[in-house]
């Protein structure tokens, strides 16, 4: 039960468990086709979360040795972690949306391959050549 159900709801209308099922059988049909994809996508918006934190750490580190009480900060881990957590949380919200997306076009991928006998119908030929 995760985000290929909650997609599989949107796309068919049932409601939660009924699609629960249905998605985690399609998924065991097209598990190998599009696991991936999926890797590669959560490696890369991981990255990409690391390394808009490192930037906003530097960016932090810029602004406070701009200040005259540089020399008087006793603790640079709390601010840090400050930073980093509330990076960390916007960039989970923002970029996470971008993984939602990619699980519900490759939902809709495998009910298209399903219903089709494994031949894409509907959807973009952009995706279809990039599953084939």
């Amino acid at each position: 039960m995760d985000e290929r159900a909650f997609a599989f709801m949107a796309v068919s209308g049932e409601s939660f468990f009924p699609s629960c099922k249905k998605s985690l059988l399609l998924h065991i049909k097209h598990t190998l086709q599009f696991d991936k994809a999926l890797t590669f996508t959560n490696f890369y918006l991981f990255m990409s979360k690391i390394a808009l934190i490192i930037i906003n750490l530097w960016i932090t580190d810029m602004m406070l040795t701009f200040f005259e009480d540089y020399n008087r900060i006793s603790s640079w881990v709390n601010i840090y972690l400050v930073v980093g957590g509330f990076t960390w949380f916007v960039c989970d919200l923002f970029i996470g949306i971008f993984n939602q997306t990619l699980v519900a076009l490759i939902m809709c991928l495998a009910i298209d391959l399903d219903l089709n006998q494994r031949r894409p119908k509907n959807g973009s030929p952009k995706i279809h050549k990039l599953f084939s």
